[in-house]
């Protein structure tokens, strides 16, 4: 009896392990590095933080142009991508509820609407590789190595 107890303790915790082992990987996989991208002439350059800021401010449209003088033309990310989750947490800092309620009020105060939500990656590069004071967010990988747009800032979701 004791054999069977001793060996039930044992697969019990291989088994434990195994699961907080998978489930440390997966976490690790989920966590996708993202980027902010800007127009390849945009030189607006400071620390990380200042850069989310100025970042936060010009996507809410508490501001109209960088701080280098470049009109700006935000781009947003469908809801519930992850590309959207990642910059609603780690750049707005702000729920999905917080920002829709965010648009309704600015829509009412002053008529301006939501930045214009573009879905497919390869479609946002071009149009950030167009407009030189545009901005959108990005996975890290789709950036990379594309001379058309420069990163301004990654960060993880």
């Amino acid at each position: 009896m004791r054999e069977r107890t001793s060996q039930f303790l044992r697969w019990t915790c291989l088994a434990a392990l195994l699961l907080a082992t998978a489930s440390l990987t997966t976490g690790t996989a989920a966590a996708e590095d993202f980027a902010v991208i800007v127009h390849q002439s945009n030189n607006y350059a400071d620390s990380v933080e200042a850069m989310k800021q100025v970042v936060r401010q010009l996507f809410l449209k508490e501001r109209s142009e960088w701080p280098n003088k470049i009109a700006v033309k935000p781009f947003a990310r469908a809801a519930g991508t992850s590309e959207h989750d990642a910059f609603l947490n780690g750049v707005l800092k702000m729920t999905e509820a917080d920002l829709a309620n965010h648009w309704i009020s600015l829509k009412q105060r002053t008529g301006q609407t939501a930045p214009r939500e573009i879905s497919r990656d390869s479609l946002l590069i071009k149009l950030v590789a167009k407009y030189e004071g545009s901005f959108a967010v990005v996975a890290k990988g789709e950036a990379e190595g594309n001379d058309s747009v420069r990163v301004l800032f990654t960060f993880a979701h």
